[in-house]
C-alpha cells in the first residue's frame, strides 16, 4: 500500500465516524467479507450494528468503499460485479488518479453480469456525497482524498 492509499483509508474512516453513530453502525476498515465463494477484503464497509454486535465476517453492508490506484480497473469492473450479485446497495470507488468518487446504487444484477454505465455517478473533488444509508448527511469527496 502506497502513501496515498493509507492517507485515504485514515481520512474516509475518520470521515465516516462523523456520518455513521456508533451505537448503530460500524466502520470496518480492511477486514474480510464472506460474499458467496468471496472473501474481498475491501477498505472500507458500513455494516449495520455496533462492533459487539458483528461476531462473523459480513455477508453484506450498508456501504463498501474500495480506495483505489493501481486497481482501478479491478475495482470498478470484478468488484463491482461482486458486490452488485451480493447486493451491496452502495459501492464507492475512492479514485485516486482521477481525484475523484465514482458511486454506484443499488446496482443488483446476476452474479458474473457486468456493471453498468448507467448505474455509475462521478462525484468530482469539489463535491459531496449523501450515503444512501445516511441521506441525512453528506460527505465532501475533498475530505476522503489526500
Amino acid at each position: 500500500m502506497k502513501d496515498p492509499h493509507a492517507q485515504a483509508v485514515r481520512l474516509a474512516t475518520y470521515a465516516l465516524l462523523q456520518v455513521f453513530r456508533p451505537d448503530q453502525a460500524t466502520v470496518s476498515v480492511q477486514c474480510p467479507m464472506r460474499l458467496g465463494e468471496s472473501r474481498p477484503l475491501p477498505d472500507l464497509v458500513i455494516l449495520n450494528g455496533t462492533p459487539r454486535q458483528i461476531i462473523t465476517h459480513p455477508t453484506t453492508g450498508l456501504l463498501v468503499i474500495e480506495i483505489s490506484d493501481s486497481t482501478l480497473e479491478y475495482d470498478q469492473t470484478d468488484n463491482a460485479a461482486l458486490y452488485a450479485a451480493n447486493m451491496i446497495p452502495e459501492y464507492w470507488i475512492i479514485n485516486l488518479n482521477a481525484q475523484c468518487v465514482d458511486v454506484r446504487r443499488s446496482p443488483f444484477r446476476a452474479k458474473g453480469a457486468a456493471p453498468q454505465d448507467e448505474d455509475l455517478r462521478v462525484y468530482d473533488f469539489q463535491a459531496a456525497i449523501a450515503p444512501l444509508a445516511a441521506s441525512h448527511a453528506s460527505i465532501k469527496v475533498s475530505d476522503l482524498l489526500p
